[in-house]
């Protein structure tokens, strides 16, 4: 079994066990979840979906949970290239903006269950109290722009006033949150993510159907009004262009274009140029120019005095243009691939970074993930925690359970990443239970006479072929590569021997 796993930094990117229950009434009453636009979801291939709903799944569990994570669950997924499940992570964590506490790093691998992604959370946001008292502030938050656009009927004048709203109250700046929905609407200072995530999220609740837009350097929204698509940029404060006009507007603007070389081959993307490699046709066609015309919605009522509001322009104020530098590097995305390493539990010799990673690079990114460039990454700079150096210690510090277990390797940024696949046991350990005893030594003597008569046998407590290599390893106890009578005369004397003290 091999693993691999990718770890993003900075990507394109409350308290009692006994209130777990009440938490997702008092979630719907503060402002109602799962409101979400289902169009980029219903549009993904079943590869896709099932790893989407693998990652809802698994964040759901976490949402209203008071206990401390690091990384969500695992979800499990088949038929797709790194590339494309990376793509699905995003559309993911830009559909679904009410997790917050989602970071900026994910991981992948393949474990006997297939291959798995999993997404890191914010280490704000780890300890479940600390998570829960923010996610009432953020709902609360929410609550009260989505009351506020809801004093208007239509679809375009709530559409208006929460991209008018949010982008008046709230700066443009970068930080250690602003990926997320919370930096918008509890920090009030962002970027595109966050006003981007926290539109999404309160227009959808508002009846205003609404998905998340990204090219490599920039993210924005699709409202659909009035029966067509339009584009919406919180943070340019473009309302409702059709994609010709933000070509055009693009096109005024090229500081703001960005250069990405993949795979040899370089491409100019405009500010709001859509980049997904494999599922970049399920956003919608916006060919309508804006005329007015707008839904009106059914059963409510308008209160005597509306929240005041005024109409986004087409141009960004000539006090505040758009970002014009490029992005500069914002953090490191590690690659390797994890081996499988067999020891016994008495060997003291430290363990070889080499036998644990093959294959690993670096990358440096900018703050949406896209790669700047990419080096080998020298294994010397990497180091193993005390408690973890050699398969003794490990074996200690693990308390005997050692099959499949991945090390925590210290990598040049300071951060821990689980890595290798170690299978440890006593020598003489046929059976696995963690002691040796005369019954392993049976257990390896009915082994070696079954294959000298030609007949396969494998021992009762092998369920794998991982497991077989670890007690092909610890039953060898003369090193000669055989499992027979001799290794289990000699496995019978060290028992006789540990019985008198020796």
């Amino acid at each position: 079994m091999k693993k691999r796993i990718a770890a993003v930094l900075t990507a394109i990117l409350l308290t009692l066990t006994c209130l777990c229950s009440v938490f997702p009434a008092v979630a719907e009453e503060l402002f109602p979840l799962d409101t979400g636009s289902t169009y980029l979801y219903d549009r993904l291939d079943a590869n896709a979906q099932k790893l989407y709903d693998g990652l809802l799944a698994a964040a759901k569990a976490i949402d209203t949970d008071t206990a401390t994570y690091k990384t969500t669950g695992k979800a499990y997924y088949s038929g797709l290239n790194d590339d494309a499940m990376q793509e699905v992570i995003v559309i993911f964590m830009y559909d679904h903006p009410e997790f917050f506490w989602l970071g900026n790093s994910y991981n992948y691998g393949t474990d006997r269950r297939g291959n798995y992604a999993s997404i890191d959370i914010y280490e704000d946001y780890q300890d479940g109290a600390a998570r829960q008292e923010t996610r009432t502030a953020f709902l609360t938050e929410a609550r009260r722009y989505l009351d506020a656009a809801m004093a208007y009927d239509t679809d375009y004048d709530r559409a208006n006033y929460l991209a008018t709203q949010l982008r008046a109250d709230c700066a443009y700046a970068d930080s250690a949150l602003s990926q997320s929905a919370v930096s918008c609407l509890i920090g009030k200072s962002t970027v595109c993510a966050g006003f981007t995530k926290s539109f999404s999220l309160i227009a959808n609740a508002a009846g205003v159907e609404t998905i998340s837009m990204l090219s490599p350097s920039h993210g924005w929204n699709g409202a659909l009004i009035g029966g067509h698509w339009y584009h919406v940029d919180v943070t340019n404060r473009l309302f409702l262009l059709s994609d010709d006009e933000m070509v055009t507007w693009d096109d005024a603007h090229p500081a703001n274009k960005t250069t990405v070389t993949k795979n040899g081959v370089t491409t100019t993307y405009g500010m709001h140029a859509r980049s997904n490699e494999y599922y970049d046709d399920i956003y919608p066609v916006m060919d309508q120019t804006y005329d007015d015309a707008v839904t009106v919605l059914s059963g409510t009522t308008v209160p005597s005095e509306p929240p005041a509001t005024e109409p986004l322009t087409t141009e960004p104020p000539a006090t505040e243009p758009p970002t014009t530098e490029p992005l500069a590097p914002a953090g490191y995305r590690y690659y390797w691939e994890s081996l499988d390493s067999y020891h016994t539990s008495e060997d003291t010799t430290p363990l070889d970074l080499e036998a644990l990673i093959a294959n690993a690079t670096y990358s440096t990114i900018t703050a949406d993930g896209t790669p700047i460039t990419t080096e080998a990454l020298d294994l010397s700079a990497c180091a193993l925690p005390a408690g973890w150096r050699t398969p003794a210690e490990i074996w200690e510090t693990c308390d005997g359970d050692c099959q499949d277990i991945s090390v925590p390797v210290i990598f040049p940024d300071g951060e821990q990443r689980q890595c290798g696949s170690l299978w440890i046991a006593p020598t003489g350990d046929a059976d696995l239970d963690g002691i040796p005893t005369a019954g392993d030594a049976s257990e390896m003597l009915v082994f070696a006479t079954e294959k000298g008569a030609g007949r396969s046998y494998t021992f009762p407590a092998v369920t794998s072929t991982d497991l077989m290599l670890l007690v092909r390893l610890i039953c060898d106890l003369n090193g000669d590569g055989n499992i027979d009578a001799v290794d289990a005369s000699l496995l019978l004397v060290r028992c006789t021997e540990r019985g008198v003290g020796h």
